[in-house]
């Protein structure tokens, strides 16, 4: 009964000990859960973030890499572009002279319309202030000019200043270099083969009278060889002083090796006459060109309104022969503006007289100073007869000179 006490005793004190055991695990239970919920509603902002996706890395752009692939792709481009230029350069060259007028006109045509367009539209405005400045005032003044208009870039007028004076200069010879094969074209004079003259009456702008020249002659010499001793007569600068008369005045400007500015002043009976004369030279692998135009009013020379005024343009075409290079053909097409001349008070000539006149001298066969021309236009045409002999005397010394290079070339 002994072992049965001692169990007795032993069953209480298991039985308190599990029974503390349970509370223990339960407490701790509890414990664990209630730390576990608010460790969840005490969780940082910073763990939810980093739950989130990473972000992608930020690429880095070399500049320099792609600046090199933009310039490759520019150079390829422009060999494109250079490639098609030189197609277009060698198409053309292998057009005929004719398709190359044909061109220029073309867009000479489309340069004229478009001025056109622009003189009808700056003539119509002008008409409109017109009709609201004769509204203002009961009477009309008798104007000259309208106040405020700047200087005409197109008038044939040289300033006084030198710079603007030279760039004037070559801007009206270019201006008339451009004309040329218009000119040759209207004119029949483009690639003439015989020998020959002809003058013919025209009508130039503003309804006026003119009259135009057309020499053609062929020369046993290279093109360039005559273009350049024609153009060294013209630009003598020391004429022959027993070839000028009392009352002549006569300088020349040299603007440089291929472009002068000749004045001419001459006084008869009470008048005097004034012919001013831009010459250029042009040359290219095909032709040479000296134009001549005329400057109407030229600040540094004074005019009085009885003065009379040369107005002459004139072209000078070069060119090789097409069936042997050693000989050339020089072509002079030369416009007259008659109704000038005959405007003025002291000329008192029909037209009809002054072109017979002016056939005669270009046309016939004889001598040109057997052919007197009308008084008013002989200061002139004397002026240009003084011009022809330097002219002939270089063409022919540069035709020996030529001829004795190429037997010196043959016997060597």
């Amino acid at each position: 009964m002994e072992g049965v006490d001692d169990l007795g005793d032993i069953l209480p004190s298991v039985g308190s000990d599990l029974l503390i055991t349970s509370v223990e695990s339960q407490g701790k239970e509890d414990a664990f859960m209630w730390a576990t919920v608010c460790s969840i509603l005490d969780t940082p902002r910073t763990n939810e973030q980093s739950t989130e996706l990473p972000k992608a890395k930020r690429l880095r752009v070399y500049t320099n890499k792609s600046e090199v692939q933009q310039l490759e792709a520019e150079i390829c481009e422009l060999q494109a572009q250079l490639q098609e230029a030189k197609r277009a350069v060698e198409s053309r060259t292998h057009s005929s002279r004719w398709e190359r007028i044909a061109e220029q006109q073309r867009m000479e045509k489309f340069k004229a319309m478009q001025e056109n367009r622009q003189l009808r539209t700056a003539v119509q405005e002008r008409g409109e202030y017109i009709e609201r400045f004769q509204k203002l005032i009961v009477k009309t003044p008798r104007w000259t000019a309208l106040p405020g208009v700047a200087f005409d870039d197109k008038s044939h007028v040289l300033p006084e200043d030198p710079r603007l004076r030279i760039e004037n200069i070559h801007r009206l010879a270019d201006e008339h270099y451009s004309r040329y094969q218009n000119e040759f074209v209207k004119a029949g004079a483009l690639d003439l083969g015989e020998d020959m003259c002809k003058g013919e009456p025209i009508h130039l702008s503003d309804q006026q009278l003119g009259f135009r020249s057309v020499n053609h002659v062929n020369l046993p010499a290279p093109f360039r060889l005559m273009a350049w001793a024609s153009w060294k007569g013209m630009s003598n600068r020391t004429p022959a002083a027993q070839s000028l008369q009392e009352h002549d005045i006569e300088i020349l400007e040299l603007i440089d090796d291929h472009t002068l500015y000749h004045r001419y002043q001459n006084k008869r009976g009470g008048v005097v006459y004034h012919s001013n004369m831009i010459r250029k030279y042009y040359e290219d692998e095909q032709c040479a060109v000296i134009v001549w135009v005329p400057v109407l009013q030229d600040g540094l020379v004074p005019l009085q309104p009885i003065d009379m005024i040369d107005e002459l343009c004139c072209w000078w075409l070069f060119t090789a022969h097409p069936d042997d290079s050693e000989i050339s053909r020089m072509t002079v097409v030369s416009h007259w503006n008659i109704s000038r001349l005959l405007q003025h008070q002291e000329v008192n000539v029909p037209s009809d007289q002054v072109l017979d006149a002016l056939k005669k001298m270009f046309v016939s066969r004889k001598s040109l100073r057997e052919v007197q021309p009308p008084s008013f236009l002989q200061p002139f045409i004397e002026r240009s007869r003084r011009l022809r002999n330097p002219m002939r005397q270089g063409i022919e010394e540069a035709i020996r000179d030529y001829r004795h290079s190429m037997k010196s070339g043959v016997s060597s």
